[in-house]
């Protein structure tokens, strides 16, 4: 059945009515729809159902380049915090102070890499670390050099602006196979992660983990 031009319409007036960045999108349809409209006025009869039909086709293959709302915004984010990030600051944030502390130093020193198929990983260390006095390794200086690292990968997936990584590997094992979430936010080259409130194992007091962490590439 030829689609007619109430049809067109039709979509045209749906494109139209909404607003925003689903507006912005639309307005590309709309463009694609009007050109061929133009043509389909000016076509002999015989050339009006192949050039309605490609407008409609236009409408389906842009909403499929060009998709609106949740979609777009997840896609966004998952975009935005794909690359190599080299950390800048690590703080335990007291939950209803402004207390904070950085038990890794002033200045950690580390990276995560977050792939654009599905793989993240981080690892870092506090600033103030010592090397052994020799390659033979004392239990009290593995010690020190555990305490003063961290490390973590697997798969994640973004949520809205939460990743979530299930963990394939931890440096202390406590999360693997696990799954854990944080929020992100990006604002220009720095990535912040920001954690829910937990107990902290040392003094018992709620705390937040904030990371934040600069582009490298």
């Amino acid at each position: 059945m030829e689609p007619s031009r109430r049809d067109l319409a039709t979509v045209l007036c749906s494109s139209m009515s909404r607003n925003g960045s689903e507006r912005h999108q639309d307005d590309q349809s709309v463009a694609a729809l009007s050109i061929v409209l133009t043509g389909a006025r000016a076509a002999p009869s015989s050339d009006k159902k192949g050039l309605l039909m490609r407008a409609l086709s236009s409408v389906v293959v842009l909403s499929l380049l060009f998709p609106t709302g949740p979609a777009l915004a997840q896609g966004d984010l998952a975009t935005s915090i794909a690359g190599t990030w080299r950390m800048v600051s690590h703080m335990h944030k007291e939950v209803g102070s402004d207390a904070t502390s950085n038990s890794y130093g002033q200045k950690p020193v580390g990276f995560m890499t977050i792939t654009p198929g599905g793989y993240a990983h981080y690892f870092f260390v506090a600033d103030n670390r010592k090397a052994p006095a020799s390659a033979n390794f004392t239990d009290a200086e593995r010690v020190e050099l555990f305490k003063t690292m961290s490390a973590g990968g697997g798969t994640y997936k973004v949520d809205g602006k939460k990743m979530t990584v299930r963990y394939d590997a931890s440096w202390h094992q406590m999360w693997t196979g696990k799954e854990l979430s944080t929020e992100v936010e990006v604002s220009g080259k720095v990535l912040t992660l920001r954690t829910a409130p937990f107990k902290r194992a040392a003094d018992g007091k709620d705390v937040t983990v904030v990371s934040t962490w600069e582009r490298v590439e």
